[in-house]
């Protein structure tokens, strides 16, 4: 009887004809996808790589903090501004020591006020640009430079 099966291709009543197929494995799943941009990270200020706080594969937030800057150039920048922000202190107090003996005027004071406060915020501003932040989220595909890199 298995013979006649095999001749002819029906099978026998009660019995099941089973035809092999090949199908590929599908597999499902959840997943959020989100495209890859590169990004750049330009400095205002010229200066050495001095650390790298992140390595290729890692991801970073927006803000955080990837390395530092470091050099002669901006060295010579940071005490520059931190020596102008100090004597600007130094006339701004000068000038309210001067208005309390009646030797200053108001305008002076306020001209050695905002003199302060714009050598503050340039040395705070040099000051950040020593720090490299990654400006957006993201995963480290490569890096292009290293630490002690110009």
């Amino acid at each position: 009887m298995l013979a006649a099966f095999a001749l002819n291709g029906e099978a026998p009543p009660g019995w099941v004809t089973v035809h092999a197929t090949q199908q590929a494995p599908v597999l499902s799943g959840f997943a959020a996808v989100q495209p890859g941009t590169d990004v750049t990270i330009n400095v205002l200020q010229p200066g050495i790589l001095t650390s790298l706080s992140v390595a290729q594969g890692e991801s970073v937030k927006p803000g955080q903090l990837i390395g530092h800057l470091g050099g002669p150039e901006i060295a010579a920048a940071l005490v520059e501004a931190q020596g102008a922000s100090k004597a600007a202190n130094a006339t701004l107090a000068a000038e309210l020591s001067k208005l309390a003996n009646h030797f200053s005027t108001q305008a002076a004071v306020a001209q050695a006020s905002a003199n302060a406060q714009a050598a503050k915020a340039k040395l705070t501003a040099l000051q950040a640009a020593t720090l490299l932040q990654s400006p957006v989220a993201g995963q480290i595909q490569s890096l292009a430079a290293g630490p002690g890199a110009a």
